[in-house]
């Protein structure tokens, strides 16, 4: 009987009892489906990339190989030089619209060349061996007029200054002994860019010859205020608008497009992060903080896979890809993008020579699955915080 057993007998026996509990308290707790987890085990992403029930957005399930490094690394990054064309803009020259333009008149005198009476009639000329006579800025109306004195209203609008001015001469003839007329553009509002956004200097900025560039403009507005690689440049021109990163312009001068008269240039500073989720060490949004980025350097960034609680066989990247890439991995095509899951094996390896290839992407997601002993783990944890305070008890009262 307990009555009859020493203190130290009844202690052993108490433990004993408390073990029990413990062990039979451990096997239904890690039975049971309700614990709390950091997320799925690669058996249960598995087995819902195969249940229609539950995998209602059709994703799938692919092994990092050779091969699929191989595609995703060749896919060319997105350029504008095909869609915006490299042409160089063929207006530049032409008044428009809010144009001012100076118009200066020369009028020549000499022997025989004009009579005193001529000049003297109130007309452009005067007296003497030639006179200038500078008209007051002249802005291009809405209707592409400008009214010229003693010429009247001219139709500029299109025209290049020199047409301009060979019909201002046509018009002064008779008015004038041998005009000459030299027309200027002061204000060029027709032959501008719009730079606007992330751009030290931002404003309206004139395409002063056909062979402009974005590279140039984006100088001439004083550089993005970020670094390049997270900074977008977005073209607008007429109802098209395309975007690239200004770090592919520097790499690839194809990229550096012509400008046009009109284009409206956005500088935006969009920094590229990727999400960490699972039994990692880090949960959190990471940035680029560069260039490019491999998946075995977004895995490091994270901590890799947690030694207690992570399954280094399952380590998946959550991915939209393109019609394209799906089927050259093997996958159906599909209207819209295909949600993918890359599966990455870190006890192969190999794997990691192909992690080194395999680029990361803007708003990629890793997701490092649990291992089947982690609810093990987090049951001997809430036994040890809930059997601990007993033994810290016992020891203060010993």
């Amino acid at each position: 009987m307990l009555k009859y057993r020493t203190p130290a007998v009844r202690g052993l026996w108490r433990q004993g009892a408390l073990v029990h509990v413990a062990l039979v308290s451990l096997v239904s707790l890690a039975s049971c489906s309700s614990l709390p987890n950091s997320g799925p085990t690669a058996a249960e992403i598995t087995d819902s990339a195969a249940d229609k029930d539950k995998n209602l957005i059709g994703f799938k399930v692919i092994d990092v190989s050779p091969k699929i490094v191989d595609v995703l690394s060749s896919q060319a990054a997105p350029t504008i030089a095909a869609r915006l064309g490299t042409q160089p803009a063929t207006t530049i020259s032409r008044i428009g619209v809010g144009d001012a333009l100076s118009v200066s008149v020369f009028s020549v005198f000499g022997a025989g060349m004009m009579s005193p009476s001529k000049s003297a009639d109130g007309g452009l000329g005067g007296t003497g061996s030639g006179q200038i006579s500078n008209i007051p800025p002249l802005t291009v109306d809405e209707a592409g007029m400008i009214g010229m004195p003693f010429a009247g209203q001219i139709k500029v609008l299109g025209k290049s200054p020199e047409e301009v001015s060979s019909e201002i001469v046509a018009r002064l003839n008779g008015q004038i002994y041998q005009p000459q007329v030299v027309v200027n553009v002061t204000r060029n509002i027709a032959n501008t860019v719009v730079v606007a956004g992330d751009i030290k200097l931002p404003g309206r900025y004139p395409v002063l010859f056909p062979e402009e560039r974005l590279l140039d403009v984006i100088a001439q507005a004083g550089g993005p205020t970020h670094t390049d690689h997270d900074t977008w440049v977005r073209v607008s021109r007429g109802e098209q608008t395309e975007r690239v990163l200004l770090e592919a312009i520097d790499s690839d001068p194809k990229d550096n497009v012509p400008v046009h008269p009109g284009d409206h240039i956005q500088i935006s500073f969009e920094p590229r992060t990727f999400l960490a989720f699972g039994a990692s060490d880090r949960i959190t949004q990471f940035p680029f903080e560069g260039g490019k980025m491999s998946l075995a350097e977004a895995i490091a960034r994270i901590g890799g896979p947690s030694d207690l609680r992570a399954d280094p066989t399952a380590i998946f990247l959550f991915r939209w890809e393109s019609s394209l890439v799906a089927s050259q991995i093997g996958l159906d095509m599909r209207p819209d993008m295909t949600p993918v899951l890359y599966r990455v094996d870190m006890m192969n390896p190999s794997s990691y020579f192909e992690l080194s290839k395999f680029p990361m992407r803007d708003k990629d997601i890793i997701y490092v699955a649990n291992s089947g002993s982690n609810k093990v783990y987090k049951v001997l944890g809430i036994i040890n915080s809930a059997f601990g305070p007993v033994g810290n008890a016992k020891s203060a009262t010993n």
